[in-house]
This record gives structure tokens, C-alpha cells and sequence, in this order.
């Protein structure tokens, strides 16, 4: 278990939007990471996405929005 408090998942995708250069693929990647390491953490899976899925609609709703440029 991390020592440190989860990122929201907004500003970690946006952290790795900076780091990836909006490389979808790297990112969703990087996400299901930092996931799996606990760096960020979801309320609630009421759907049952993999990680990798989750990044992915994050990363649709990032661009869709706005919040992710």
C-alpha cells in the first residue's frame, strides 16, 4: 500500500498527457500502471472496466471536454 494519498485521476491523466505527448496508446498504458500501483484509485467500478478500458474513457472524456489539452 502506497505511503502517499492516490492522485485524482483527472490531474494523473493529465500529468501523463504531459509525459506521453497525448500518445493515446502510451497513455492508457501508463494509467493501468499507475492504477495497479495504487498512484490513483477509482470510487466506484460499477461497470467493471480493466483498467486499460477506464483510461481509455477517461482519456475520450479528457478530449471531448476540454480538461485534457
Amino acid at each position: 500500500m502506497p505511503s502517499h494519498r492516490p492522485r485524482s485521476q483527472r490531474n494523473a491523466m493529465r500529468q501523463i498527457y504531459r509525459q506521453c505527448g497525448g500518445n493515446e496508446a502510451l497513455m492508457v498504458a501508463a494509467y493501468a500502471r499507475a492504477e495497479a500501483a495504487g498512484e490513483v484509485q477509482r470510487k466506484r467500478n460499477e461497470n467493471g472496466l480493466t483498467p486499460e478500458e477506464y483510461a481509455k474513457r477517461l482519456f475520450r472524456d479528457g478530449e471531448k471536454k476540454g480538461w485534457l489539452r
